[in-house]
């Protein structure tokens, strides 16, 4: 009966080191997935910010473009005004 006990007895501590086991494992396992996501919502905020950059300098670079446009049509229809002008004359 007292070997049985014993028996029962160790079977129960492997089970419960076993157990442990399993757990710390799930845990660091868990930890690492927690520490990866952070890493990703990391490059995630990076990558929004960086591309919020690009779309300000895109539409900062179009504005210009645009204005540049504007008045190199004025200085054209300037031109073509005073060539008019010194036909006329």
């Amino acid at each position: 009966m007292e070997a049985q006990i014993r028996e029962r007895d160790g079977a129960t501590v492997g089970t419960h080191t076993v157990v442990k086991n399993l757990e710390l494992n799930q845990v660091a396992g868990v930890t690492d997935l927690r520490g990866r996501v952070v890493r990703c919502d990391t490059s995630i905020a990076r990558l929004a910010a960086d591309l919020k950059n690009a779309f300000d300098t895109i539409r900062n670079l179009s504005q210009q473009q645009q204005d540049h446009s504007a008045r190199l049509i004025e200085n054209v229809h300037a031109l073509d005004t005073r060539v008019s002008y010194s036909h006329v004359k």
